[in-house]
């Protein structure tokens, strides 16, 4: 199930990560050639492609509850082979960073409201984001002030639902109710 770098909606130039959910890649949408991260099933998971395809459809439905610049959301599924494509709006590299502890303390307090108001949104919404950690974070310096935004949803859920995806994700950020499935 891993992609070759071959799209016939996306360019793809340059693989950004991969984890045992997703595969993210900095492309281009070819029908408007505007620059995008897209990501899409990987091949390092013992799901099925139809399970990873559900997981991700999920995720990217909770994402549509926001209207925040504070989160990065998908803004376009697609598919192709039997595989679900999501399309973010690109970052640039050279303008955000992930927000490491020395940035986190640099810009503190800032730092610690937006991170914290993020959080609160979430959990507002009655969603919970299984994999939660401080590099899902990204910080924009260039700014009078930094604009902090969680740009990793692959693990967005329904508060209260089946914890489908409690297997997945990094096991020190996930919270110790969600591995014991305590609501």
């Amino acid at each position: 199930m891993i992609m070759d770098s071959k799209s016939s909606s996306y360019n793809f130039t340059k693989l950004i990560s991969e984890n045992n959910l997703a595969q993210a890649w900095y492309a281009t949408a070819v029908g408007n050639c505007q620059k995008c991260f897209v990501k899409f099933p990987s091949g390092k998971t013992h799901l099925t492609p139809e399970q990873v395809n559900a997981l991700l459809s999920k995720s990217y439905i909770c994402q549509r509850l926001f209207y925040t610049s504070h989160i990065l959301k998908g803004r376009r599924k697609c598919w192709e082979n039997d595989l679900i494509f999501i399309e973010y709006p690109y970052l640039d590299p050279e303008r955000w960073h992930p927000l490491r502890a020395d940035l986190f303390w640099k810009y503190w307090p800032e730092s610690i409201v937006q991170t914290g108001l993020i959080i609160d949104l979430i959990h507002h919404l009655q969603l919970v984001h299984l994999d939660l950690r401080i590099d899902n974070f990204q910080l924009d310096s260039n700014s009078a002030k930094p604009h902090i935004i969680l740009s990793d949803m692959d693990f967005l859920t329904t508060s209260g639902t089946s914890l489908d995806a409690k297997i997945l994700g990094t096991p020190e950020h996930i919270a110790p109710e969600i591995f014991k499935n305590d609501i």
